[in-house]
């Protein structure tokens, strides 16, 4: 039997009990000059006990999940670089390194400008072949070129180069815009048939995307000017050529800053 202090306050005189917590009751031994006992906690009182002594954890609340702006905010992706060669395609990259053998200035800008033209497009495999209808003048050496996979380029020869610059010509001739004024004409396009093009229509042009459009005219001037009787201009085709590079670098130009068609 418990019998501590406050037994012996109510007999005499009614004391004001003190409240005692359970986990620091004591009793005292029925004997005099006992040791006194320590209640041990209830069940209960452990668990509240250790929770309140545990670490302290902080938990979301409920109903708000913890904000996941900053994972959700994706860093910003650089713009698009058609000159890096990692965004090219593979019909892109095959024809490039073909092109990509002829050091002049003026080649080089030819490259670069159709490679930034392209990039407008992505680099898109295109489903128009420019030129189509015009069977009979367009250069016979671009179906030969189809025809093996264009995995390499094709050797004009010699007593072949007049027929094939006239053949380009007029293939040339045929797909550019009524703005130019050039139906019809049969020879090279010179400075005069270059008229400012700002806001103008460049027709078929705009569409000659991927590897049967402005990619079938690189490829013709390439063999073209690599060709080992060029510096020697028969029939004066050196300053075709460059008439023709010329050309094709203003409608470059313009198809770039017109934004093409994507």
């Amino acid at each position: 039997m418990n019998v501590g202090h406050e037994d012996a306050g109510d007999a005499g005189g009614g004391a004001k009990k003190k409240n005692v917590e359970p986990t620091d009751r004591v009793t005292r031994s029925s004997k005099p000059g006992g040791k006194q006992n320590r209640v041990p906690p209830t069940g209960d009182q452990r668990i509240r006990a250790e929770a309140s002594s545990s670490r302290r954890t902080v938990e979301p609340t409920r109903g708000k999940p913890p904000s996941t702006r900053a994972a959700l905010v994706a860093p910003a992706s650089p713009p698009f670089n058609p000159l890096d060669r990692s965004g090219w395609t593979s019909w892109f990259s095959l024809c490039y390194n073909q092109f990509d053998t002829i050091s002049c200035d003026e080649w080089q800008t030819i490259l670069t400008l159709w490679t930034r033209v392209e990039g407008l497009a992505r680099f898109h495999l295109g489903n128009v072949i420019l030129g189509y209808q015009v069977t009979d003048d367009r250069p016979a050496a671009l179906t030969q070129w189809v025809n093996i996979r264009r995995v390499k380029p094709i050797v004009i020869a010699p007593k072949e180069l007049k027929k094939f610059a006239g053949d380009f010509w007029r293939w040339w001739v045929y797909v550019q815009p009524d703005w130019r004024e050039v139906a019809g004409l049969d020879g090279p396009l010179t400075e005069e048939h270059r008229p400012d093009p700002a806001g103008r229509d460049w027709g078929e042009l705009r569409l000659a995307k991927g590897r049967n459009g402005i990619a079938s005219v690189i490829a013709c001037l390439h063999w073209w000017g690599r060709h080992h009787t060029l510096t020697k201009g028969p029939h004066g085709l050196a300053k075709q050529w460059g008439e023709a590079v010329a050309d094709v670098t203003y409608v470059l130009e313009g198809l770039l800053a017109a934004g093409w068609e994507a």
